[in-house]
Order: structure tokens, then C-alpha cells, then sequence
């Protein structure tokens, strides 16, 4: 088990734990969760195109990309019952499956911002403690902002002729956003809940030529 990093005090005790994950830009008890990190490990990938030629047990490439670092973690939860720590474990995977930006300090490692990418835990029999595996993938969340179509306003006068009443005009519901690197379809989907057809047929760009700084409606 790794060097304690973290301490907190429970039910009249001080637990020291060998690192902690939190919500980024939290500061509730409620989003900082210690860990007994037993192990930590660190992977960096590159994604190497290939592309098949005539001799055997051969192939050619034109392009390597770089992933993200990946920090693999081996923790132990343990709250004092199987059914607090089993509530423990279930909050940590909802965090992952709502793409939580979080932050891990352990003994040798730091992630200031990261998603966990994996979340599972092992059929080992405890009375009140659980092993799990936890995959934290490196990344900053994009920070766009919103822009909502407003309708024009009307110029103040006298008036000379009246007119008929006319209804007065529903204000546009649009919603639209200024394009930032990293922006997809996929992303504004995941977003705000519009097909990625619809997506398609409101702004005409193709799905990997979307130009940065352009005004798109995304519902």
C-alpha cells in the first residue's frame, strides 16, 4: 500500500488514506472521496495507423497519434459496513458515467483533471471492504458558452398611422453556440440531447470540418 496522503476524521477516529479523488471546483465533504491506494500505474499510448501491403506479416503507416495518459488504479474501500461501502463504490460510478471532471492525488501521482474511464471491483469477500480497479483518462474539459438568438428591437417613434394590431412574434427557442477546438456533433449531442442528424441538417458542415469561431445552432 502506497505512502497516506489523505487523512479524515470518521465517527471519532482519524483514517489515513493512500490518496483521494474530487470533483474539480468542489469543495463539499460530499465530493472528495478517500482511497487506501494499494497500486498506481501510469500508460502512454500512441495510435499507429496501418495500412496492409502484398508481403506477408507486413505493413506500412503514414501517421502515429498521441492518446491521452491513462493512471491505473488498484484501491480498497472500506467504510465500516458492506452496505456503506457498497453506496461508496455506487457513487463513484456515477461519477464516471456522468463524465465527472475529477482530480487524483495519490503517493507518485497527480491528475488535476481527468474522467474515470473505468470503474470495477473484484469478487474478493470481505466483511465491510471491496477492491476496485479504477481507470483515470487525462483530459480538460472545453469551456464554450451559449449564445441565444434574441429578436430585434423596435425603434422608438411617433406614430403616424395605425395600424392593425399584428400577434406579437414567438421568440425563437434556437439555441446557439461559437465553435471552439474540439467542438463535434457528437459532443453538442451528448450535450443538449439533439440528433446529430438534425445537427447535420441545421449547419451544413461536414462532420470533421467543422470551422472553429462559427456561430452553430445546436436545439
Amino acid at each position: 500500500m502506497v505512502k497516506a496522503t489523505y487523512t479524515r476524521k470518521i465517527n471519532g477516529r482519524t483514517e489515513s488514506f493512500g490518496g483521494y479523488l474530487k470533483i474539480v471546483g468542489s469543495n463539499k465533504t460530499a465530493d472528495k472521496v478517500g482511497l487506501h491506494a494499494i497500486t498506481e500505474s501510469e500508460t502512454n499510448t500512441q495510435e499507429v495507423s496501418q495500412y496492409a501491403i502484398e508481403a506477408p506479416n507486413n505493413a506500412i503507416t503514414d501517421h502515429v497519434r498521441r492518446t491521452s495518459k491513462v493512471i491505473s488504479l488498484t484501491i480498497r474501500l472500506d467504510e465500516g459496513t458492506m452496505a456503506k461501502t457498497d453506496a461508496l463504490y455506487k457513487k463513484l460510478q456515477t461519477w464516471a458515467r456522468q463524465g465527472k471532471e475529477v482530480e487524483y492525488r495519490g503517493a507518485s501521482m497527480h491528475l488535476d483533471h481527468c474522467v474515470m474511464s473505468s470503474i470495477g471491483k473484484s469478487a474478493e469477500k470481505y466483511v465491510s471492504a471491496m477492491d476496485l480497479t479504477i481507470e483515470l483518462t487525462y483530459v480538460y474539459f472545453a469551456k464554450t458558452s451559449v449564445i441565444t438568438h434574441k429578436a430585434a428591437k423596435k425603434k422608438k417613434g411617433k406614430k403616424v398611422v395605425k395600424k392593425p394590431k399584428k400577434k406579437a412574434k414567438k421568440k425563437s427557442k434556437a439555441v446557439y453556440r461559437r465553435t471552439k477546438r474540439g467542438d463535434t456533433y457528437w459532443g453538442f449531442h451528448m450535450q443538449v440531447g439533439t440528433s446529430i442528424a438534425q445537427l447535420r441538417k441545421w449547419n451544413k458542415y461536414p462532420d470533421r470540418r467543422i470551422p472553429i469561431g462559427v456561430k452553430l445552432r445546436i436545439k
